[in-house]
């Protein structure tokens, strides 16, 4: 299906009644910058904040909707037909801090898939129009939401977007600057869309990152986290130079910057353990996983009333998974046996994917014990259990840098 990128932009007007006489009322479809009523046209309308119509109605000749008993948090214009509807709000991409978007605020979709734009004007409520979709297509995951400034069309728009959520780093570095005539965008925003650009770029083995476009990207994003003493940018960079590319003494030091800013930090640790481990100095790695599991260990305990502070059960877990492996190459099976089973007891299900990749090492070393063989049956079993019943969520790690405006 074809979706048109121009779209009539609308807008909620609740008609005027005598909540007394009547228990139903009609609500005006209008353009939001001109308030022109939408005659004829199709629309959804629902409350608490989603639609509850599965297919569009039909507004009357004087653009009004059917009666409806409550006033609507959502009207909007409905284009196409399709399985899934799809339709967001303007106001989620802001900060805390930001004000809350005008009626009529441009707004752009980008499909990052197809490199198809979508354009149009939110409405009162800051709702973008509903949009039709096959389940097949991939908006949720590859779409991204973005505020247009006035004066900038869609057509600029929609090639700003697509050199900016490209793979090219030329064409990122062409169009960076330009952002914030483009969308608005704060600067933290923004640079999180160039330390993104960066992680994609060093995750894809095809470039060569030390030369070219791509390294001039890299450079640009260590001197902007230099500047900002942002120890976790930082990280990121250096954690991923070692492990996606093997650039240990590269990574490493970047890490050693990072641990200058924040000493002995949960995650930093990790990653510097980690590298150090990788790059064979399974020695020095030893301090460095410890120093992380005693940070991560306070921080759990001060915050222990704060349900945010589950998160740390993630990296203690990563922390005991590794120092399995790590006595694993230091030759001492016992504690590695030990570690590991440390590590499933805590089982963090988001670790998931380390622990396998551990526990697939020390069975081809023949280290891995039946006990914890057992053990790691079970605690697949439960994660499994806990997918299925979507009980996962994304979870935020050292090397993760997603784009604060992705829909």
């Amino acid at each position: 299906m074809t979706i048109r990128p121009s779209l009539i932009a609308v807008t909620l007007w609740a008609a005027i009644f005598n909540h007394a006489q009547a228990k139903e009322a009609t609500f005006t479809l209008t353009d939001p910058v001109t308030d022109a009523p939408l005659a004829n046209t199709p629309y959804l309308m629902g409350s608490q904040g989603e639609p509850a119509q599965k297919a569009p109605l039909l507004t009357d000749a004087q653009g009004k909707t059917r009666p409806s008993a409550k006033e609507p948090q959502i009207l909007v214009q409905a284009e196409g037909s399709g399985k899934e509807i799809f339709i967001t709000n303007l106001n989620r991409i802001q900060t805390e801090k930001a004000p809350k978007v005008e009626k009529g605020a441009p707004y752009l979709i980008f499909n990052r898939a197809n490199n198809q734009g979508l354009c149009g004007n939110v409405n009162a409520q800051g709702y973008t129009h509903a949009y039709f979709m096959d389940h097949a297509q991939s908006w949720y995951d590859n779409g991204y939401l973005l505020q247009r400034q006035p004066n900038q069309s869609c057509t600029t728009a929609r090639n700003v977007a697509a050199q900016l959520l490209s793979n090219d780093s030329q064409a990122f570095i062409d169009v960076y600057d330009s952002i914030p005539q483009t969308f608005v965008m704060n600067e933290a925003q923004q640079k999180s869309l160039l330390y993104s650009q960066i992680d994609e770029t060093i995750k894809n083995k095809s470039v060569n990152i030390n030369q070219g476009s791509a390294a001039t990207l890299i450079e640009r994003g260590v001197k902007t986290a230099r500047s900002d003493k942002d120890d976790k940018r930082l990280n990121g960079i250096g954690y991923n130079l070692g492990f996606e590319r093997k650039e240990y003494k590269r990574g490493l030091e970047l890490l050693d910057e990072a641990l200058r800013i924040t000493p002995k930090d949960c995650y930093i640790s990790n990653s510097k353990g980690y590298l150090l481990m990788r790059a064979g100095d399974t020695q020095n790695a030893l301090r460095y996983f410890n120093d992380s599991d005693e940070a991560c260990q306070k921080a759990l305990q001060a915050n222990k009333n704060d349900p945010a502070a589950q998160d740390y059960y993630y990296p203690i877990t990563v922390n005991y998974v590794h120092l399995a492996e790590n006595y694993a190459l230091m030759g001492d099976a016992v504690k590695a046996n030990d570690f590991f089973n440390r590590s499933l007891k805590i089982g963090s299900i988001y670790a998931k994917d380390e622990i396998v990749e551990v526990a697939t090492h020390l069975v081809e070393q023949k280290i891995l014990n039946p006990e914890n063989i057992s053990l790691l049956a079970l605690y697949l079993q439960f994660v499994q259990s806990q997918e299925a019943g979507g009980n996962t969520k994304t979870e935020t790690t050292k090397s993760t840098a997603k784009s604060p405006k992705k829909s």
